[in-house]
Order: structure tokens, then sequence, then C-alpha cells
């Protein structure tokens, strides 16, 4: 199945790869990035769009709720709250954190915050008390959107919100904070703006390994045009059904399934944490033709299941990010969903979460091991230390320009300045480009690993390593040493009930990595530390007395 574009119009210029902007109706704006010239002004217009071509269709689905919003029903919701919210004292510019699951709340609140032109900040539900402080200081918001189940980790965090704008879904009675409902109730007509497409809509704070989460300041102009894009590159069809696995509170499940799919006037069926057989239940059930997720997803819903045990026919794309999808997985996966389309597809906070690239299906066999094409309006080098562009097949640091490129991070003006410059973002992934433009990630430049003069790349070793039968997941990383500088370390996970041995991964690597790459030392282990984004700590990987290093002799 084709997606909205190929290798063909792919150019390099100068040492930057993009496609011919003609053929997808692209013009150059005042920042230099392309964009789609005939868009909705902010997200509100995308929203009101699709409210007029389809008010009774359906706009969400709950099904963990008993819950379905037609688009009528749903904008008279977001009217409702917006009064409330209002009436709360949020404006133009306020803003709302909103620390929600994947419930009724999360899309309610993030449209009503866009009609008033206020600006929603979503907080990872898995961060701790502790992590929680930091964040809802960093946002100051006016307002804090919370749920019962949650709503501990706010009353042990250091920050205290004001009592008379903390809201709770399903509060107890005897609980903090107000009703989440009685925002709906207060019978007034909301304000509406207009915000300019240059006003942040959404602050969309980062998950890094180290270091505190930096807020991305999110325009309507990089949510709107991210939307069309997905659109525009997945080749979606006007009312399209897409089930979002993903949290919300992070891009992915934001823009690549709601308004992606509003975009499309289509239907959002928004799932929490569901399980495999959910998940393969709610295809068949719901009639799914998209859904983005991480590979795990897949990976387990094909362990847990068998070929054939639900109809999967709906499913028109299966899209993938945010890990590499081993080659294995993806002839796999042919099997599993034998009407879709597979799709890599790659994006950071910093565009948005939007796409910058993705592998067309008829490419994902063959180049599974890339993260595929820049996307239409997506502009990609590859440059040196002094950002200099490289030619093909070079590695480097990959910058990106584009519409979804964000303007910066929130209080953070030095952080800013290093990764953003003249509408580039640069985004401390290495990586190579080929002359047809397939984009490989070769790990972030501080996953290099330099052994003896020789230049390791992680995500090289750990492609390799997941492809064996046995793995589940794998991560590498350096640790120091007095003679060759640095060593190679892998921790690996079995997968459920398998039994594996160093002897068995060192055979699997002999015969797939030069010698110097094989890792020095393997960890066994039944998880990988993650952060509450799902990111790898690799500092935790290396037990402490590897810290270190090894001294010469030892």
């Amino acid at each position: 199945m084709k997606q909205g574009y190929d290798t063909s119009t792919i150019s390099w210029t100068d040492g930057i790869v993009h496609h011919d902007p003609d053929a997808f109706g692209l013009e150059r704006e005042a920042d230099g990035a392309l964009a789609y010239p005939d868009r909705p002004a902010n997200v509100p217009a995308l929203f009101d769009a699709a409210l007029d071509r389809a008010p009774d269709r359906e706009a969400f689905v709950y099904p963990e709720y008993d819950r379905t919003d037609t688009y009528r029903e749903f904008d008279d919701r977001v009217d409702r709250l917006a009064a409330g919210l209002a009436a709360d004292g949020v404006g133009e510019g306020d803003i709302v954190s909103a620390l929600l699951s994947n419930r009724p709340a999360f899309v309610e609140t993030f449209f009503a915050c866009a009609r008033l032109g206020a600006t929603v900040a979503p907080i990872n539900t898995r961060v701790s008390s502790r992590e929680l402080s930091p964040l809802l200081a960093d946002a100051d918001p006016a307002v804090l959107i919370t749920e019962r189940e949650l709503a501990e980790n706010v009353d042990d965090a250091d920050y205290d919100p004001d009592p008379s704008s903390y809201y709770v879904v399903d509060a107890p009675a005897d609980g903090p904070g107000q009703s989440y409902e009685s925002l709906f109730e207060t019978g007034a007509d909301p304000p509406r703006a207009d915000p300019d497409e240059g006003e942040t809509c959404t602050i969309m704070y980062t998950s890094g390994t180290t270091g505190q989460p930096k807020g991305c300041l999110v325009s309507h102009r990089n949510l709107v045009n991210g939307a069309i894009n997905y659109h525009v590159s997945f080749d979606t069809s006007e009312g399209l059904r897409t089930l979002v696995l993903v949290p919300l509170f992070h891009g992915a499940g934001l823009v690549s399934n709601v308004l992606h799919t509003l975009a499309a006037t289509g239907t959002t069926v928004v799932l929490d944490g569901a399980g495999p057989e959910t998940f393969l239940s709610t295809v068949e059930t719901q009639d799914i033709e998209f859904t983005l997720t991480v590979p795990t997803t897949y990976v387990l819903a094909m362990k847990r299941t068998e070929p054939g045990e639900y109809d999967l026919s709906s499913l028109q794309t299966a899209a993938y990010g945010g890990a590499p999808m081993p080659e294995e997985n993806v002839r796999r996966l042919r099997d599993f969903f034998p009407e879709a389309a597979l799709c890599d597809a790659y994006g950071t906070t910093e565009t948005t979460a939007g796409l910058v690239t993705m592998c067309p299906d008829e490419y994902s066999d063959d180049y599974a091991s890339t993260i595929g094409l820049p996307a239409p309006p997506i502009e990609l080098a590859v440059v040196d230390d002094e950002r200099e562009p490289l030619g093909p097949d070079e590695v480097g640091e990959l910058a990106i320009r584009g519409p979804i490129v964000v303007d910066g991070y929130r209080n953070r003006p030095e952080a800013t300045a290093e990764a953003f410059a003249d509408g580039w973002h640069y985004t401390g992934d290495l990586a190579t480009i080929d002359p047809d433009g397939f984009v490989s990630l070769k790990g972030r430049s501080r996953d290099k690993i330099v052994r003896g003069g020789e230049n390791i790349y992680v995500l090289d070793v750990e492609e390799v390593l997941t492809g064996h039968e046995k793995v589940l997941e794998c991560s590498v990383t350096g640790f120091p040493d007095e003679v060759l500088g640095e060593r190679v370390l892998a921790a690996v996970v079995p997968k459920p009930g398998e039994r594996l041995t160093e002897e068995e991964l060192v055979e699997h690597a002999r015969t797939r990595l030069a010698d110097y790459k094989i890792p020095e030392v393997f960890r066994i282990v039944d998880d990988l530390p993650k952060n509450p984004g799902g990111k790898v700590l690799k500092k935790e990987l290396v037990p402490e007395p590897l810290r270190h290093g090894i001294q010469a002799g030892e």
C-alpha cells in the first residue's frame, strides 16, 4: 500500500535533503521553513472545519468509559468547559496544567484552552511527586486539573495549588480540589479567542534521560501543520477511524492520532493503558483504520495472540515509532496485519512530536533499519561539529527545519540557544542520510562509544542484539577504560520464559558485528531502568565498580 510520498521527489541541495515543494503545494515562509499554505489559522479553526463538515459524526469514542461524543456534542462540552475556565480567570496566554490520563477530560481540556487562547501544559502521569514539583513550578499554572487516582501525587509534591483553581475528575466529597464537572455548570457564554498561529498552544515536556525535562513551546502553527503533515504523508482518507494507544500527554498521542484524525474529519477511539487483547479487539469492533504506537505494543500483541484470532482487516496503517523495530518483527507484522501498510515514523518533542521522517510501506522490508524519508515539508541535514552539512552516508548530527519545529524551551534560554538556530533544530541524534534520502540513526551524540580509536554507534549494536530470537529488548552503553578509553556494555532483557546466556549473545554478535563492537560485558536483567517517559537511563546500566573505569593491568 502506497503512502503519500516516495523517493521520486527527493533532492539534495547544498547538503540539505528535501522534497520538491511543488509536488505537495508547499510554500517557503518568512522563517525559511516550507509549510502547507492553505491551512486553518489555529487549532480552534482546525476543529471548527471538521465540525462544519460532519457535525453528527463520531468525534471521540472512549470504550473504557462507555462514552461517545459526536462533533456537535463535543463542541458543546468544550464550550461549557471554556466558560467555566474563563469564569475562573483563565484567558489568553494563561497556562492550565493537566495531569490526566487518556480520558475525556484530557481532550476537553486541550480544546477548551485552545478556544480561550490559553496554553495547556500536559504532565506525564507516571512521574513521582518529587518529579512533579519542578514541572508545576516551571509551568506556574493558573489552573491545575487532575483526576482522583493522581491527586495523591499532587498532595505529596512540593507544590501548593490554589484550592479555588484546582479541579479533580471524580473528586471525592472530602478530598482535595473542586469537582471537574463543576466547571461545566456556569451557564455563561464562553469568550472565543482567535489566537495568532505563532502563539503557544501547548507546552510539551521532554522526557530526557539526564537533567530536568524541558518545556517545548508548541505553537498553533506547529500543531496545525503537524496535523496536515500526517494526513498528507499517510494519505489517510476522510472519515478516518484512529486508535490511540499511546499517552495523550505525549505529543505522539496528541498530534499523530488526535489532531491528524481531526484534519481528516475522522473518529478518534481512545484507550488508556490497554493490553494486547484489548488493542486487537478494539481494532476489530471499532473498525480501526490507523494507529501509531511504540513497537513493544505490536511485539506483545504478536506474542500473546495468534494471527487470525481477531479480524484486523479494517486496519489500513500500522505505524510505529519511538524505538527501533527489528527487521524480523517487521516480517512478522506482515503476517499479523496482512491488510495494513507498515510504516516507521520518527519525530521529537522539539518537532511537536510531528512527522519528521516516515518509511513508507513499499520500503519497510528493504529499509527496516532506517527511519525512512523526510516528510514533505521537512528539510534535513547531517552536520559536523561546526554545523556544516555533510554528504551522503557521512555520520554527523541530524538537523531539522520545518513548520513543526518549535520556537524553543520555556524558561531555558541557554538550552534553546544550543538546540535551535536560524530555524533549524539540532537534535543531538547521530545519523546518516543515503543518496536516496533514507535516514539511519546511529544513537545520541553522547551514545557514541570510542573504543581504542574506533567509533561504535550504540544503535548498530542494539539492532543486532535485539535480533536474537530470545531477546525482548536491550540497551548498550560505554564505560571508562584507562587503555582503550571506553569499553562496551550491554544490558539485555530476555523474552518471558526464555533462558539466555552471555555465550549465546557473543556467538550471535560475532557473525554480525566487527570484533571491537561486541560488548565485553553483558548483563542479563529482568528490566531496563527507565525514566517516566520510557527512556532508558543509560548511566544506571553500568554497575558502580565499572563507573570508575578499568585501570591498566586489571
